[in-house]
């Protein structure tokens, strides 16, 4: 007997559904946890911290989150020859607001169907589409060092981060030796291909080549701009971070710029692991965890307070925004610009 499946976009309202539902729940599970360790933990004084943030405090966090959104649009232009700033927001926002709530690899595909949308050939939109989600993945590895920095200069004191660094420093160090020894030359990435297609029993030696010389070839001519707009959003983030724990009351006397640094990119690190989506509930159990153990007893809400406020501007606002950006695409895309579908490797 057969068994009837649902239409495909039931299936696709079941699943946001189900995103959603995580989503609520992982955050759930966190305020559990939260009151479970900290038992000055309440609920009500977070939000009472919340509430107290003055007109002028929440320009300055809007104001830093604005700069966040331009370095992120600077960083999504700077993957694709000649795209304009306006246009790498547009990308930037409608992306993030997919992967917030659709589940599975959806930025890729969607950035590919609005660079082909623009006029770029098929080439240009799968390398250079891929170019966010790869260099995204790639500098998390990078964060424990930025963390071991701050870590150093603010001679920052919490219990077992400096053996966490340093295991994470060897293990990032190795990652980063094998990856360049593999695609160094040509020759080894296929023969490393080879391996892997033998693994996944799949034809995938040669389509991992063609992405290697791809990223190559965007790599020699793109680097530095994206360097550049790498570091614009890594300051514009640890900026807001900043902005959203001196906003609820979080004293420099308490956490330090270096600190707040270091446990900003600790937390950076971590989220390159699959978890929830947006490390939502994940990430903020580690910002309460680390940043009370700085700031010392008494300071939990506070601290919650800041790291709901940072959350909600860097994880739900730009879901509307980018709705909102997505919209305006649909709108103004033209209807005769052929869009294919990416080759399946």
């Amino acid at each position: 007997m057969s068994v009837r499946r649902p239409p495909s976009g039931r299936r696709n309202l079941v699943r946001i559904a189900g995103r959603i539902g995580l989503v609520v729940g992982s955050l759930a599970l966190a305020a559990a946890l939260l009151a479970w360790v900290f038992h000055d933990f309440d609920a009500s004084e977070v939000l009472a911290a919340v509430r107290r943030l003055s007109w002028g405090e929440w320009a300055t966090i809007i104001a830093a989150f604005a700069a966040l959104l331009v370095a992120e649009a600077v960083l999504a232009a700077a993957f694709v020859p000649g795209l304009s700033i306006g246009r790498g927001a547009i990308t930037f926002l409608a992306t993030s607001a997919v992967t917030s709530v659709v589940p599975g690899p959806s930025d890729y595909p969607l950035r590919y169907r609005m660079l082909r949308s623009w006029g770029y050939d098929a080439g240009v939109a799968a390398t250079a589409g891929a170019g966010p989600t790869v260099f995204n993945s790639a500098h998390k590895l990078v964060m424990p060092l930025v963390a071991a920095v701050a870590l150093w200069l603010g001679d920052v004191r919490v219990a077992g981060v400096g053996r966490l660094l340093a295991v994470a420093c060897a293990v990032l160090l190795a990652v980063s030796a094998l990856v360049a020894f593999v695609v160094g030359t040509e020759a080894r990435t296929r023969a490393a291909g080879g391996v892997v297609a033998k693994l996944v029993r799949k034809p995938v030696a040669e389509p991992i080549v063609r992405a290697r010389n791809q990223a190559v070839a965007l790599a020699r001519q793109r680097w530095k701009r994206a360097v550049f707009g790498e570091v614009l959003v890594v300051t514009a983030s640890v900026v807001l971070f900043v902005a959203c724990m001196r906003g609820v009351g979080l004293p420099a006397e308490r956490a330090s710029w270096p600190a707040l640094l270091c446990v900003w990119a600790m937390v950076r690190a971590v989220s390159a692991l699959p978890t929830t989506p947006g490390d939502i509930g994940v990430s903020e159990l580690v910002y309460v965890s680390l940043i009370g153990q700085v700031a010392g007893l008494g300071w939990v809400n506070t601290i919650t307070a800041g790291v709901v406020v940072y959350r909600l501007m860097t994880f739900f606002a730009p879901v509307p925004l980018g709705l909102a950006a997505f919209g305006l695409w649909r709108w103004t895309v033209r209807p005769s610009v052929a869009v294919d579908r990416p080759a399946r490797s």
